[in-house]
């Protein structure tokens, strides 16, 4: 079975039209299912209330989407995993490690000899595995 962590962007671009919603169709329909931790739920509540807010989707448009949200995760095409201490240990000890850029350092004025920085960040697997 092909599990796809799907984050609230994602969902967001899945659920609602946007740049992008395209290529995260395509890659919902390689998935047999969608996973998602329970917290995304609320998340994703608040990606319709924003667009609520900038008179991006009527209330009508934002209750028809968040009940298709709703069947989606109803009907098992998104599960919520569940979010415990564990998990949350976990997520805390892979920001610790994490890099503080996303960038590659810029060039050095250094010795042109000098060797660049290789980053050592392993993320965790994206399976359901990790959350249990």
């Amino acid at each position: 079975m092909t599990q796809r962590y799907f984050d609230a962007t994602y969902l967001g671009k899945l659920h609602w039209i946007q740049p992008g919603s395209p290529e995260v169709i395509v890659c919902a329909e390689a998935a047999d299912e969608l996973v998602r931790a329970l917290h995304g739920w609320a998340e994703f509540c608040s990606i319709g209330h924003r667009k609520k807010r900038e008179s991006l989707a009527t209330p009508a448009t934002v209750r028809a989407v968040s009940a298709q949200f709703q069947t989606d995760c109803a009907s098992g095409q998104i599960r919520l995993l569940p979010l415990t201490d564990t998990i949350v240990q976990r997520v805390e000890a892979v920001f610790a490690s994490a890099p503080s850029t996303t960038s590659p350092p810029p060039p050095s004025t250094a010795s042109p000899k000098s060797t660049p920085t290789t980053n050592t960040y392993s993320p965790p697997p994206h399976s359901s595995d990790w959350w249990e």
